[in-house]
């Protein structure tokens, strides 16, 4: 099972970085969000090979279902249905949810938060890694905020930047300004 400097190092990070070199007018047009996380999607499945450990993992958008129902998580009390941005999971199982990801062109809501802390605090679901990604069109970077759940614990490692615009360094070389964080935090999973 990949660590959280995997997921954010080997794919989080890389895919992000693809989307900005390959396809930055796609967020500078301020297109739907839906277009911008299918070539999203695209670049997470290139680098998801150097971290599945052999597992053929699915990666999904928009996805909808828990097997033959509607997926939902308990959010204050209330039951929703959901429709997550991004899913890396084993399509048809419960057991092997690697990442769930909540991706804006602004900034993302509590409720967007709230949804990922669902999918991994649900007793249904087995997702150990939630995103968060902010794709700023007016802005000069990115953001991605990471979480992973260690045991009924939520560990908030908070939010990082990626800079749109590279820089050389002193021997000519391309070099992303980024990303800068916080401290994590830990929170634990409210009772089934």
């Amino acid at each position: 099972m990949p660590n959280i400097n995997d997921i954010e190092n080997s794919l989080i990070k890389p895919a992000l970085r693809k989307l900005i070199r390959k396809d930055i007018r796609l967020i500078e047009k301020e297109l739907k969000e839906e277009c911008i996380n299918h070539k999203f999607a695209i670049y997470l499945s290139n680098f998801l090979h150097g971290i599945d450990n052999g597992v053929q993992y699915d990666i999904d958008l928009e996805y909808n279902k828990k097997i033959d129902g509607d997926k939902e998580v308990s959010i204050g009390g209330k039951v929703i249905n959901i429709r997550p941005d991004i899913l890396i999971h084993q399509r048809g199982l419960l057991d092997n949810d690697l990442l769930v990801i909540e991706a804006k062109k602004g900034y993302p809501s509590a409720h967007d938060k709230n949804k990922i802390k669902g999918l991994m605090c649900n007793e249904n679901y087995h997702y150990t890694f939630g995103c968060l990604i902010s794709y700023h069109p007016k802005k000069k970077y990115l953001a991605y905020h990471l979480f992973s759940k260690e045991g009924n614990t939520i560990i908030d490692h908070g939010i990082k930047q990626i800079f749109k615009v590279e820089r050389r360094d002193n021997s000519n070389q391309r070099r992303s300004l980024g990303p800068r964080g916080i401290v994590a935090n830990r929170e634990d999973c409210p009772p089934n």
